[in-house]
């Protein structure tokens, strides 16, 4: 009864926290209709130039050292760094016409669509639950790269053997039938290797599970994404590239996050170091994350790419959906430069 009851229990305190973020994406919602900027959360990032630029300094664009009344403040519901950055991008870069059309297609789908937008805010302000998210680049820069035990074969079987060795002579030392110096040698070799190879192996471990529930976190806000259809070529476009190889996106990181659970044993260390004396677990665990690098490295930054911008286009659907009077322009690039 009591298990059941701490499960009931976390289950509740989940609902209250995501209950806690819905209100609160709704009371900034109203602040922004009434430009009470000073209520508003700081969303909105400055490009590095923006200071520098003075047509993006005139037209308030991105906030100022003193100034919070910015178009990217009134923007400010794009809460995942990919988007942020990709609405930072789009609002200091020109883009072609065609782009602008699609775009504008994107954001009159997703305008009607309240329930999905603030979804994916909600999920995407639980990756600033314990402070900024961590950089995603170190990990895109891993899931591109080339594997380290997967190259050392050698490696990969000793540490099988040596496994199968302790926990063999373990046991046969509990029936009494090997000696005690046979089982502390094989536990002193796999000790010796563990830690010898521990600070690079934990930094990788480090790079890719990041802070926190990361992984969980990103692999809900792909689920959200990609499993909807959409309508216009744009969504289309970006919604097949959160299913490579016929798998969607959230698939493969929720296997990443359960890779992260089973890497978490460093955590532990009265757990972690007979794990690492008998098994040489963490040599086990990075070959399962070397697996998942080789299966689908190359397609992760695409996703994180599609995140960013489907997050940016909801930003301005919301911004449609606030004021629905206010104009998509036609962009016509034929003529004088003319706004009319």
């Amino acid at each position: 009864l009591f298990i059941v009851l701490v499960i009931w229990h976390d289950r509740v305190l989940r609902e209250r926290d995501r209950l806690g973020l819905l209100v609160a994406i709704n009371q900034d919602s109203l602040s922004r209709l009434a430009r009470h900027w000073k209520k508003l959360p700081r969303t909105a990032p400055i490009p590095p130039k923006a200071g520098a630029d003075p047509v993006a300094r005139d037209l308030d664009i991105f906030p100022g050292d003193h100034n919070r009344a910015c178009l990217s403040q009134l923007l400010g519901t794009a809460w995942t760094p990919q988007g942020r950055a990709t609405l930072t991008r789009w609002l200091g870069e020109g883009a072609a016409q065609e782009e602008i059309e699609r775009r504008q297609e994107a954001v009159a789908e997703l305008s009607p669509l309240i329930d999905l937008r603030q979804e994916l805010e909600l999920r995407a302000r639980q990756l600033w639950e314990r402070g900024a998210p961590p950089d995603p680049e170190l990990f895109l820069e891993w899931a591109e790269g080339e594997p380290w035990l997967s190259r050392r074969p050698w490696l990969i079987w000793a540490t099988r053997l040596l496994a199968v060795a302790a926990l063999s002579l373990a046991v046969l030392r509990i029936l009494e039938m090997a000696p005690t110096g046979w089982v502390v040698l094989v536990i002193v070799v796999n000790l010796a290797i563990g830690y010898g190879n521990a600070r690079r192996i934990h930094e990788t471990f480090n790079t890719i599970t990041g802070r926190g529930q990361a992984c969980r976190h990103y692999a809900n806000l792909f689920k959200l994404l990609d499993s909807r259809t959409y309508s216009c070529a744009k969504l289309k476009e970006l919604g097949e590239m959160l299913t490579p190889k016929g798998r969607t996106a959230s698939m493969h990181m929720s296997r990443l996050e359960r890779l992260g659970g089973l890497a978490a044993a460093r955590f532990t260390p009265l757990f972690h170091l007979p794990l690492l004396a008998l098994t040489l677990w963490d040599f086990h665990v990075l070959l399962g994350f070397e697996r998942w690098q080789r299966g689908v490295g190359p397609e992760v930054r695409q996703w994180f790419k599609s995140l960013g911008e489907i997050d940016a286009l909801c930003a301005l659907a919301t911004l449609h959906h606030d004021h629905p009077d206010w104009s998509f322009p036609e962009v016509n690039v034929d003529g004088a430069a003319l706004i009319k």
